[in-house]
């Protein structure tokens, strides 16, 4: 069977996209800092201490983000978010804020189902109705089973 990857799901992993996110999360500007110019990313940097990140995957990120105007060096050492940084990164934070609400909704929805689906099914067994009940059974794992499948893809 296809398997659709929504658009924008992986972008929301890539390294630029997490520092980026990371630099939006925080305020201290020593978390940033570059050590030299230009900066020299250690395994030790804060950047690389503070995400997922090893030294040349924060080096390939910063750049990325420099290269896109995302962020900027402020002649200091210390990176700090341009206009059109913070813009994306709120932007991107937003999105997967919408998206965790998406997946409670779903969540929420397949519990609501069952909930109703379990009612029918006890209703119906209680007037004799078995064959009514096995198909009302195979809708609920339907409706699980397509809820599983939603919430793995996103």
């Amino acid at each position: 069977m296809w398997s659709v990857q929504p658009l924008g799901r992986k972008i929301e992993r890539q390294n630029w996209a997490q520092l980026l996110l990371f630099l939006y999360s925080r305020e201290e500007k020593w978390e940033t800092f570059g050590r030299g110019d230009p900066p020299l990313i250690e395994s030790d940097h804060p950047l690389v201490e503070r995400t997922n990140l090893n030294k040349t995957q924060v080096k390939s990120a910063l750049s990325f983000l420099e290269d896109h105007e995302l962020i900027e060096e402020d002649g200091s050492g210390f990176f700090k978010l341009t206009p059109k940084g913070f813009d994306v990164a709120h932007e991107r934070e937003m999105k997967e804020r919408e998206l965790q609400s998406s997946r409670l909704i779903v969540v929420l929805t397949v519990v609501l189902a069952i909930g109703a689906i379990s009612q029918t099914v006890v209703g119906f067994q209680s007037l004799g109705l078995p064959l009514l009940g096995l198909i009302l059974s195979g809708s609920m794992l339907i409706v699980i089973g397509y809820a599983i499948g939603y919430l793995k893809h996103n």
